[in-house]
């Protein structure tokens, strides 16, 4: 599991938005509840983003998805690639 942290507070909407942005239309991200993102290049490569919140700001836990072999695979592609995406389109911006 990968986690970056912000110093301020970012909604599920706003986070889902600039993951879509920044990996492009080969990644979908879709909210599966009020505080994780799935995001998906196919049904094997597969990311899971979850959100939690402090006063100290916006937590994001970044790991990959599916069965125990593919969230392996995962760790190594998909992981980073959704992980540089948020410290681009968050922690540069704080």
């Amino acid at each position: 599991m990968s986690t970056t942290r912000v110093n301020y507070e970012e909604s599920l909407e706003e986070v889902e938005h600039a993951l879509s942005k920044a990996l492009g239309p080969a990644y979908t991200v879709t909210a599966i509840s009020p505080s994780t993102l799935r995001v998906k290049r196919n049904n094997v490569i597969t990311a899971t983003v979850r959100l939690s919140w402090s006063d100290e700001g916006t937590t994001f836990r970044v790991r990959g998805g599916g069965l125990i072999v593919s969230r392996v695979i995962d760790s190594f592609t998909v992981t980073p690639k959704v992980r540089h995406a948020l410290e681009r389109s968050f922690v540069s911006a704080a």
